[in-house]
């Protein structure tokens, strides 16, 4: 199995998924306050849209994920993500973030999409 897709259930915690060739997963429309996905080999791609998660702990070292999509949660800061050194595009729309300081170290990082925040500093 290499794609999941859990959109529209009734999910609040995003675990670890024992699917070891899992490149794609999706969970869009639930109710996940917190993230424990680290280091999962295969991820690629990652969708959680309009879900509750406040920030991006819990996003460590998927050394191969390229796309994370994460617009319409509550998300209050771009810190907490690390050792997603592949990943290109990160959606962030629709959040809350107020400020434009502390990006985290992204080294593939291509393409950011703020739009949508209430963001008041580009310190």
């Amino acid at each position: 199995m290499t794609a999941v897709d859990l959109s529209t259930n009734k999910l609040s915690k995003l675990r670890q998924l024992l699917c070891l060739n899992l490149r794609s997963l999706k969970v869009d429309n639930n109710q996940i306050i917190s993230c424990e996905l680290v280091s999962h080999p295969t991820l690629t791609s990652i969708s959680a849209v309009k879900n509750k998660l406040t920030n991006l702990d819990g996003f460590h070292n998927l050394g191969e994920l390229t796309d994370l999509n994460l617009a319409s949660n509550e998300i209050t800061s771009l810190q907490g993500i690390r050792g997603c050194n592949k990943l290109r595009n990160l959606n962030l729309q629709g959040n809350k973030i107020v400020t434009f300081e502390d990006v985290p170290y992204l080294p593939g990082l291509q393409s950011l999409n703020l739009h949508a925040n209430p963001i008041t500093d580009l310190a």
